[in-house]
Parts: C-alpha cells; sequence; structure tokens
C-alpha cells in the first residue's frame, strides 16, 4: 500500500542531495565556459583581440562562388583569432582556419579567410589599431594565418 508519510521523508531526503549536485554542476558548467572563452585569447590583448574578430566578421566578400555555409562557419572560425604583444615590441595575430577539432582546414574556408585578411577594412583596421607598426602579408601555415609587425 501508498505510504504517504513514508514518501515525503524519502523526499526531504533526495532534495538537498539533488540541490546541492545540480548547484555544483552549475559552477562547473561556468567555470568550464569561462575558462574556454579566455583560452582563446591566448594571453594576447582581449580588446585588440575583439576589434580583429569584429572586423573580420563584418568583411563581407561578394564572390558568387562563395557558398553562404562556407561564410557562417567562417564567422564562426575567426572568433578564436587572437592578437600577441611580445616583450620585443613585435605584434602577431594569429587567424584560424579551422576548428581545434578538425584534423585540417578546408580549402574554401582558407580562401575567404585569405580575401577578408586581404581587404581594405582589414587594412584600415590595422593602421587604426596599431598606428606605429607595419604588418606583412599573411603568411599561411597548415591550419592558420598568421600576421606578424616588422
Amino acid at each position: 500500500m501508498f505510504n504517504l508519510h513514508q514518501l515525503l521523508e524519502e523526499c526531504n531526503y533526495w532534495v538537498p542531495i539533488l540541490t546541492k549536485s545540480a548547484t555544483a554542476l552549475a559552477i562547473v558548467i561556468i567555470l568550464i565556459i569561462t575558462v574556454y572563452y579566455i583560452s582563446g585569447f591566448h594571453g594576447g590583448n582581449i580588446k585588440k583581440s575583439k576589434a580583429v574578430r569584429r572586423t573580420l566578421s563584418s568583411v563581407d566578400s561578394n564572390n558568387e562562388n562563395q557558398s553562404n555555409n562556407a561564410k557562417v562557419l567562417v564567422n564562426r572560425i575567426i572568433k578564436r583569432s587572437y592578437v600577441r604583444r611580445f616583450e620585443d615590441g613585435k605584434i602577431r595575430i594569429r587567424i584560424p582556419t579551422k576548428f581545434f577539432w578538425n584534423r585540417s582546414s578546408l580549402g574554401e574556408v582558407r580562401d575567404i579567410i585569405r580575401d577578408r585578411l586581404k581587404g581594405e577594412s582589414f587594412r584600415e583596421l590595422l593602421e587604426n589599431e596599431f598606428p606605429n607598426n607595419s604588418f606583412g602579408q599573411p603568411i599561411n601555415h597548415r591550419d592558420f594565418y598568421e600576421i606578424d609587425s616588422d
């Protein structure tokens, strides 16, 4: 037979345990998201990294051959770009061409990123954000582009 008193005692026992477990899990998830977000800057300048990301995301090439899916993918990938200043004053901008779990980057994605890096708005950003530095051409490594100051 169903005993209401016994059911209430069981609930009184399990509810605090489940509440504490859910709270601990939420805190762990928030910490993981925070570490993932901060690690995306790789110890670089967060403000300038965000400016590079925003500029590269807003540039849209008018190439008809590029698919919308590739453009959306590029916008998601370049959100892991970062700017890093070294002690000797040199600046390095690194723009990934793939997600960290992919084995290699797609050719179309690399082409879109290269077009955006060679665009006028990106060069204007470099002149405005880093007025005393001159930057070379983007160097294509296997999984990322890298731009170093001279």
